[in-house]
């Protein structure tokens, strides 16, 4: 009796699988027909990713001016602490004091470097090519891939 129970399970199990693999057989999709018509979800997705490079480069180069403005706002107002700090303008201190002018300078130069090296990175040359190229079916750069946020995360 324990024998024909097993047999009974094992010929249920046999025909389930049997059965599950021929019906995935008969519904995996035709993937020669949709490399070669891409539908509308398809067109709609590299549409979307185009504006996400487009998005990515636009914010990209504003923060690259945030860096250069903020790093040329901060030479003068350093200067003005050293002009303060070193008695030129009186303000109660009489020892001199080159240190805020020498952060500040410093601070000043390593922002502009970093406004500079965003604008020649993400430069509107280089969005252009990066863009004609995914347009002519070529993948995105890794770095760009990879800062590409999608609209779900």
């Amino acid at each position: 009796m324990l024998h024909s129970v097993s047999m009974r399970c094992f010929l249920f199990v046999a025909l389930f699988l049997a059965g599950s693999c021929a019906a995935q057989a008969q519904t995996a999709p035709d993937t020669a027909r949709l490399a070669v018509a891409p539908g509308p979800l398809a067109l709609q997705a590299h549409a979307d990713t185009a504006q996400a490079v487009h998005r990515l480069f636009k914010k990209q180069r504003a923060t690259g001016g945030y860096f250069v403005l903020g790093g040329a706002l901060l030479v003068p107002v350093s200067f003005i602490f050293w002009l303060v700090s070193n008695g030129v303008v009186p303000s109660g201190t009489h020892a001199p004091n080159d240190t805020p002018f020498i952060v500040g300078a410093s601070t000043a130069a390593v922002a502009v470097t970093v406004g500079t090296v965003k604008f020649a990175s993400f430069g509107r040359g280089r969005e252009k090519a990066i863009l004609a190229a995914y347009e002519q079916g070529k993948p995105l750069p890794p770095e760009i891939r990879q800062k590409v946020v999608k609209k779900g995360d």
